[in-house]
């Protein structure tokens, strides 16, 4: 005869236990990756690279109010472009 009063034995870890854990996880994780990336210095065309996106996204949020100084971003942003090009095929050859 089967008892109908048996439970069943999960294992210890709970799911909300086992997600919580997961996230502590990765957030460790992803602290030593920026502790990582803090002590590493960046190229000269990595920081070419993150002018250019700030002067592009200026220039974007410019262009909805004042022209005249969009453009000069967009001016300004094409020519920290042609940097990067030009460091680009100097480090390839």
């Amino acid at each position: 005869m089967i008892n109908s009063n048996l439970t069943i034995n999960w294992p210890s870890l709970h799911y909300d236990q086992t997600i919580r854990t997961f996230i502590c996880f990765t957030k460790r994780l992803q602290l030593k990756l920026i502790m990582f990336n803090f002590f590493k210095k960046k190229s000269e065309i990595e920081v070419l690279q993150l002018e250019y996106q700030k002067l592009v996204s200026e220039a974007y949020k410019l262009s909805h109010t004042n022209r005249t100084q969009s453009d000069l971003k967009t001016a300004e942003a094409e020519a920290i472009g042609k940097r990067i090009e030009a460091l680009t095929k100097s480090s390839t050859s």
